[in-house]
């Protein structure tokens, strides 16, 4: 699963230096509020829009980051100690997924989509410029937190 999304084509990636320790610990802590995203009014935009096409996304943030916890809408796909894979299906534009490898100092931080039909296009080139700002708003959180 890592290797397929990190080396995904039509990907958003994202590289940030963070100390190692501190990297990981942040992503043990995510989930549960809209900041560890960045630019949560957005995110509630993103979350209103949702709730037109029969999304329901709630926060949670789990008590353990273990594979099949649920962080937010998200479950955990994979992690272990450098890598943490989020996946989730409930999105109306089709599946996703999130994932953040630390190695060597650098985060790295990638997003993709798998299209669910015109309407997963749409929203995929739709945002495409947007998510450059809010990937480069996440790492740079992601960064700071983790200093």
């Amino acid at each position: 699963m890592e290797n397929e999304l990190f080396g995904r084509p039509g990907r958003y990636a994202m590289r940030v230096d963070v100390p190692a320790r501190g990297a990981r610990l942040d992503l043990d802590g995510l989930g549960g509020d809209l900041c560890w995203y960045g630019l949560a009014w957005l995110w509630r935009l993103r979350i209103l829009i949702g709730r037109l096409f029969g999304e329901r996304l709630r926060l949670h943030r789990p008590d353990a980051v273990t594979v099949g916890s649920t962080v937010d809408w998200w479950t955990v796909a994979s992690v272990d100690d450098t890598h943490l894979v989020l996946h989730t299906d409930q999105w109306f534009t089709g599946e996703a997924w999130l994932g953040y490898r630390i190695e060597d100092g650098v985060l790295t931080q990638v997003g993709a989509l798998r299209p669910n039909g015109v309407i997963g296009r749409v929203y995929w080139w739709a945002v495409y410029p947007i998510h450059f700002v809010v990937f480069r708003v996440m790492a740079r959180r992601q960064a700071r937190r983790s200093r």
